[in-house]
């Protein structure tokens, strides 16, 4: 590492060892950031995950739903059985109803 009769180190010695620090440096930040992109694949994939479960939860609830699921009826509700009777357009909550006012 000294070129014999000085004592010194030659200067090819110390630019082989610059070479390999910043090597060494370089190959410790491409880890690094393949590190970094592997951590935002799995937070992307994690989340995509989780909405696709919350979805399917959502639909699954919506199906199983008592108000969702047809009670044995085959037709829709008509306009006339949804209509207010005489009894109810009595009643206190609609004071006024079959009323001109």
């Amino acid at each position: 590492m000294s070129d014999g009769m000085s004592g010194q180190p030659r200067d090819s010695d110390d630019e082989f060892y610059r070479a390999v620090r910043e090597l060494a440096a370089g190959a410790a930040a491409g880890q690094a950031k393949r590190e970094a992109g592997r951590a935002r694949k799995r937070a992307w994939t994690a989340g995509v995950v989780i909405v696709l479960a919350a979805v399917g939860t959502f639909g699954w609830l919506q199906l199983r739903h008592p108000s969702t699921v047809s009670a044995g009826r085959s037709t829709p509700p008509t306009i006339a059985s949804v209509a207010p009777t005489i009894a109810d357009a009595a009643s206190p909550a609609l004071p006024f109803a079959g009323t001109p006012a």
